[in-house]
């Protein structure tokens, strides 16, 4: 959402990956709140979609692949093993050249 927002005219579409359903259902309330200020139309925002899905799947990967940008929330992986380094790979693995890839 904040992709989409900020950079409105910059992307073609932007795609929500999300492995745990409860917070996949989180992101699209978000957006449909959105939809309800008074202000909406006025409001800038590339298109969006979402998808409920564990990143390393074929499925993200044919997502990942048509991508240009990528931010991750992965604030807690550190104390998760190497959970990190394989996104990284993965990315790397399928991400276009010169994609830009941000963790948080």
């Amino acid at each position: 959402l904040t992709s989409a927002l900020l950079y409105p005219n910059v992307w073609g579409e932007v795609i929500g990956i999300e492995l745990l359903a409860g917070l996949h259902d989180l992101a699209i309330d978000a957006r449909m709140k959105l939809e309800t200020l008074p202000t909406s139309d006025e409001i800038k925002i590339a298109p969006m979609d979402y998808s409920c899905q564990d990143i390393y799947s074929d499925e993200s990967a044919a997502i990942v692949k048509s991508g240009g940008g990528f931010s991750s929330f992965s604030v807690t992986w550190g104390r998760e093993g190497d959970v990190l380094t394989e996104l990284s790979a993965f990315l790397d693995a399928h991400a276009p050249a010169g994609a830009r890839i941000i963790t948080i």
